[in-house]
C-alpha cells in the first residue's frame, strides 16, 4: 500500500529519449523512486497520412511529401514506470492503536 507508481513518457529519437531518461532517473532516485519497467515504441506515420499523400501524388503535389515521409521517421516514445516507497508499507488502519474492549 505504501508504493507509489509514476509513469513517464519521453518522446524524441531513441538516443535523445534515453539521455532524458537517464537525467530524470537520477532525480527520481534522489526522491526514492527507481525504474522497474521501460518500453521503446518507434515512431510511425498514420496510415491515413500515407493514403492522403498517395492521392496527392496523382496531382504531382504529393511527391515531395511522399519522399519526406519515406526519409524522415516521426519521434518514438520511451515509456518508463517508476516505483517508490513512501513511509510505512503497513495500511493506515493497522498502525493506529486499537481501543481496549470493555467487557
Amino acid at each position: 500500500m505504501g508504493e507509489q507508481i509514476i509513469v513517464e513518457t519521453y518522446t524524441r529519437s531513441e538516443a535523445e529519449a534515453m539521455m532524458n531518461f537517464r537525467a530524470d532517473a537520477a532525480l527520481m532516485a534522489a526522491q526514492g523512486y527507481s525504474p522497474v519497467f521501460q518500453s521503446w515504441a518507434p515512431g510511425q506515420w498514420q496510415s491515413r497520412s500515407f493514403i492522403t499523400v498517395l492521392l496527392l501524388c496523382l496531382l504531382i503535389v504529393g511527391i515531395p511529401a511522399l519522399v519526406y515521409m519515406l526519409v524522415v521517421t516521426p519521434d518514438g516514445a520511451l515509456t518508463v514506470t517508476y516505483v517508490g516507497s513512501r513511509g510505512d508499507p503497513a495500511p493506515e488502519a493497522a498502525s493506529r492503536p486499537q481501543p481496549a474492549n470493555a467487557d
